[in-house]
């Protein structure tokens, strides 16, 4: 640390002497999820000892760590809100697709067990490196939206052979085959998408693609070996919580025919169904990457309140030096 009391430099004390300006160097080998925290207490404990003699005092942690540390741990906290909002929406959408709490609760439950496993990974992963908080993020966020969607799959397969007459078991084989090519492909995909992310030199960006890897893993295996087991085991259970009239659980005609469609002309289906993919992609040429002018940071942020107060003493250069 540097001081007014290591050297006397006016750069280190605001207009009028009324503030004094403690610049810290450098944190080490120490990551800043890890010092940052201990700092915070540190600083927040000086400054209720100084409050009796000083009512106006704030002491503040700023800088490039500090500011990306308050970024991330604000990100992780709007995800999980938004996950606490996303919940009871999706099983209450579940419930409407369904009609009974039972098979609606299945896919919810094997999201939930998805986010778990991995979680438990990638804390074994952690002890490798130091990743960044948005791993967790997209844990949670990959997590949910691939567990149900896999899920609802398996289940869905499972309710259509049922309704032919096949036993719990024989459902459970026929929907772990017929639905398990389907996850099979589409994790694939999702798993390339993420392994390009691990060729970009980015602790952010990193994590996301070890964070994306292990979870779609984890989704896949969860659909394609626990859940059909399960239900094996449950069986009709799973109408337990009806909400409203059973409908033929069998795909309808329209959907067969579409899908007979779909098969017999892929081409014009790809080039149909591409073009609109093709217009939002190109929308990635009007990205700008550089750093958004103005403050933009947000405002209850207690490194984003230190920076306002550097710049109204004049001081808001130090933090780029």
């Amino acid at each position: 640390t540097l001081s007014w009391l290591d050297r006397r430099d006016t750069m280190l004390v605001g207009p009028g002497g009324g503030t004094l300006l403690i610049v810290g160097l450098g944190a080490g080998a120490r990551s800043a999820d890890a010092l940052l925290p201990q700092l915070r207490a540190a600083s927040g404990a000086l400054e209720r000892g100084l409050r009796a003699q000083y009512p106006n005092v704030a002491l503040r942690w700023t800088g490039f760590l500090a500011v990306n540390y308050d970024l991330r741990r604000m990100s992780s906290a709007d995800v999980a809100s938004a996950e606490q909002r996303a919940l009871p929406l999706t099983l209450a959408l579940l419930l409407w697709a369904f009609g009974a709490m039972g098979a609606a609760l299945l896919p919810l439950l094997a999201g939930v067990t998805a986010i778990g496993i991995a979680l438990g990974m990638t804390v074994l992963l952690a002890r490798l490196g130091h990743p960044s908080i948005l791993l967790v993020n997209v844990v949670t966020m990959i997590g949910l939206g691939l567990g149900i969607d896999y899920a609802l799959l398996i289940v869905s397969r499972f309710r259509e052979a049922v309704a032919t007459g096949r036993s719990q078991g024989e459902a459970a084989v026929e929907a772990a085959d017929l639905g398990g090519r389907t996850i099979a492909i589409s994790g694939v995909t999702v798993l390339v998408g993420f392994a390009a992310l691990l060729g970009i030199e980015s602790t952010d960006l990193r994590s996301v693609a070890i964070g994306g890897l292990v979870i779609t893993v984890v989704t896949m295996l969860i659909a394609l070996t626990l859940l059909p087991a399960v239900l094996s085991w449950v069986g009709r259970w799973i109408e337990l919580g009806r909400v409203r009239r059973r409908v033929d659980a069998r795909p309808s005609h329209h959907w067969e025919a579409w899908s007979s469609y779909v098969t017999q002309y892929p081409w014009r289906v790809l080039v149909v169904a591409g073009l609109p993919v093709i217009g939002l992609a190109l929308q990635a040429f009007r990205l700008r990457t550089d750093v958004e002018s103005g403050d933009w940071l947000p405002p209850a942020m207690e490194s984003a309140q230190a920076l306002r107060d550097l710049k109204a003493m004049g001081r808001g250069a130090v933090v780029a030096s």
